[in-house]
């Protein structure tokens, strides 16, 4: 009897937790909450990785019926972080932007993998390896999305600079993959070419800067560089 179930008043409101998308108590039996509770949460369960579960609430009369259940967006456990990627570094760098990224070995997890976050570094120091506080002096954790390769543009590199390319992958519960960090490569630009040579203000992926100008053997087509 609908009028009699409202004429009777709110009792009680209950949570329950459920693997199932209508709700229910499945996971935790149904808890009544006390008038003055805003938040409440779940402590003492065991849950299993990778299953979606809905916290559900309902009221309860003073005639002992109960509401529609009504459930939330669903949540998982997940403590696992995803693999590493292995990438390798194009040559195609330039004093905008750098070499092609490209995800040689694709990052795996348990769950749900959401993608790549990249970070680009500059050697300030001049010493060839990433230091800790160079990370992400050009470029911080940005979120590339799931890709197989990749390339920053819109960048200005400074000529004879070494810089790093730092990738790590993310899954949907924000675990992290461990870093890999690039070989360092230098920027280049082509100046242009005489006689099927071009002409670079600097080495093209030398370990080193050469502040010198070299002329190499072009392969790469016109406006190459």
């Amino acid at each position: 009897d609908p009028g009699g179930a409202n004429a009777s008043g709110i009792n009680r409101i209950e949570v329950g937790l459920s693997t199932s998308v209508a709700g229910g108590n499945d996971v935790v039996g149904w808890t009544v909450l006390t008038p003055a509770t805003l938040f409440y949460t779940y402590t003492g369960i065991t849950l299993s990785q990778c299953v979606n579960y809905y916290p559900s609430i309902r009221s309860v009369d003073n005639a002992g019926n109960n509401s529609t259940t009504v459930t939330t967006t669903p949540f998982r456990a997940d403590a696992t972080n995803p693999t590493a990627p292995v990438f390798s570094l194009g040559t195609n760098s330039s004093l905008t932007q750098t070499p092609t990224v490209t995800i040689t070995t694709a990052s795996t997890d348990n769950c749900s993998f959401q993608g790549y976050d990249v970070l680009i570094s500059e050697d300030t120091d001049g010493n060839g390896t990433l230091d800790t506080g160079e990370r992400g002096n050009i470029l911080g954790w940005t979120n590339i999305g799931v890709v197989a390769s990749y390339q920053r543009t819109g960048l200005s590199l400074v000529p004879a600079r070494g810089y790093f390319v730092s990738l790590r992958a993310k899954d949907a519960a924000g675990n992290l993959s461990s870093v890999v960090d690039s070989a360092r490569w230098i920027g280049q630009y082509c100046e242009g070419t005489i006689g099927g040579f071009a002409y670079y203000s600097f080495a093209k992926g030398a370990a080193t800067a050469n502040l010198g100008s070299v002329f190499e053997k072009t392969t790469q087509g016109p406006g190459w560089g």
